[in-house]
């Protein structure tokens, strides 16, 4: 018995024991990961590269690249252009074509000697793919003739104000289809003012002191280091106002004109007086407020109508209202130092008249040659420290004169139709001609 009890004990054990062992398994296979295969990209340049030019002329050859991805034609790559020097902020985005091509003209800096354009190539995503650099050698210009701005192409960007706009300490600032510019070195370079790039810049003044006052898309902005920052004074929200002119007249007044009213300020934009000049009309604006040496006001309204308050702005008379002087249609208004106040006309009369008596009397002012005659809505005069006096018409460009007298017109001095023109404080003359308004100066004229 107890055999059978010890032989069913180590049965039972075997069988547990049994139980218990592994088995051989069949072996797996390892993951095989497929290696990665990134996309080779290459960029060529076609043309453009190792260039030799004057400053601030465009290179003969337009600069061409092309992109290719694993060896064929990368369409709708990112290419970005940035130029070294003055020029290195206005950097051009393009894509590439269907064959793979991008490209863009190169104008050079005002730096003479070896130049550089960075081209950086990216995907839709902004992911980095590829760069080079190119080079060109600039050549330092004659110092003679009329002379390609350095980075001032863009041209002027609202033919009914003035492009150019000069402050007392000689830096010039300068409109323009893209960022507006300022040069420093009397118009032969120029750089951009970043913190205009989204705005788009109407006119500009200038106090005695260079605070500058800007009518802009956002409404009147100012500046008080000579246009680099900006602060908000009058918000133009075209639901409630539209905003047409600025002015700030010799007197300390600043002024803007929004629909049929008029606001002056004599703190620079702190606090602002309410004023409604008198209209036999339906004027939506009032532009050029100028003052007199006595302190009278005068203001023009967009059909024309001139009107004068001897009150700072309290009441107003409108001077070409009776019946012999109904069809006298004004575009411009300019006082002398000697009080003498010059009038443009814009009817079938049209010229340049002038009142030296306060408006009892405006006569019209026969030029030798007559140049002007009786071309309509001559534009705004301005005097420059050269002692001439600018007329700008919008059809025949401009004139200058010492007396009113004798008128000369500036493209035929110059050989250059202009658009509208500064004189530096060196007494270049910087132009915005041709046929893109691209910057440009003459030396000492």
């Amino acid at each position: 018995m107890a055999f059978l009890q010890r032989y069913i004990f180590y049965f039972v054990a075997l069988m547990v024991l049994a139980g218990c062992t592994k088995q051989p398994q069949k072996p797996v296979p390892p993951v095989v990961v497929p290696p990665v295969v990134k996309p080779v990209y290459k960029t060529a340049v076609l043309q453009g590269d190792n260039q030799t030019d004057t400053v601030g002329h465009p290179l003969k050859d337009d600069i061409q690249i092309k992109v290719y991805k694993d060896g064929k034609p990368f369409v709708n790559a990112i290419v970005l252009f940035k130029g070294s020097g003055c020029i290195s902020k206005d950097s051009i985005n393009t894509v590439t074509l269907s064959d793979g091509i991008a490209g863009t003209q190169w104008y050079l800096s005002a730096d003479v000697g070896a130049q550089t354009m960075s081209v950086i190539i990216c995907d839709s995503a902004r992911n980095h793919l590829d760069s080079l650099t190119l080079h060109a050698n600039a050549l330092k210009n004659s110092g003679v003739g009329n002379l390609a701005c350095a980075c001032g192409f863009g041209g002027g960007r609202d033919p009914s104000y003035p492009t150019f706009y000069k402050l007392h300490s000689g830096r010039i600032i300068a409109n323009s289809v893209t960022t507006p510019k300022y040069s420093d070195d009397n118009g032969q370079s120029w750089y951009p003012i970043d913190n205009l790039t989204n705005f788009f810049l109407r006119k500009m003044v200038i106090t005695p002191n260079d605070k500058i006052f800007a009518l802009t898309s956002a409404g009147v902005i100012s500046s008080t280091d000579q246009g680099i920052n900006w602060n908000l004074v009058v918000r133009d929200d075209p639901n409630h106002i539209l905003i047409y002119d600025i002015a700030y007249t010799r007197g300390g007044i600043l002024s803007y004109s929004s629909n049929f009213e008029m606001y002056l300020s004599s703190d620079d934009g702190k606090t602002w007086k309410k004023t409604q000049p008198t209209h036999s009309g339906n004027t939506l604006g009032w532009v050029n407020l100028t003052q007199q040496i006595n302190g009278d006001l005068y203001v023009l309204s967009e059909e024309g109508e001139l009107c004068k308050s001897t009150d700072g702005g309290t009441s107003w008379t409108i001077l070409n209202s009776n019946p012999d002087n109904l069809y006298e249609f004004y575009s411009s208004i300019f006082i002398d130092d000697n009080g003498y106040i010059y009038l443009g006309r814009n009817d079938t009369s049209g010229g340049i008249y002038v009142s030296k008596d306060n408006g009892q009397t405006i006569t019209k002012i026969t030029f030798s040659p007559d140049l002007i005659g009786n071309l309509y809505n001559p534009g705004w005069i301005t005097k420059q420290h050269d002692g001439y006096y600018f007329i700008h018409t919008p059809l025949n460009g401009y004139f200058r004169t010492k007396d009113f007298l004798n008128i000369e017109s500036i493209g035929t001095r110059f050989n250059t139709p202009s658009n509208d023109f500064i004189v530096a404080d060196n007494n270049n003359m910087i132009l915005a001609a041709g046929k893109y308004d691209e910057y440009s100066y003459i030396p000492n004229q």
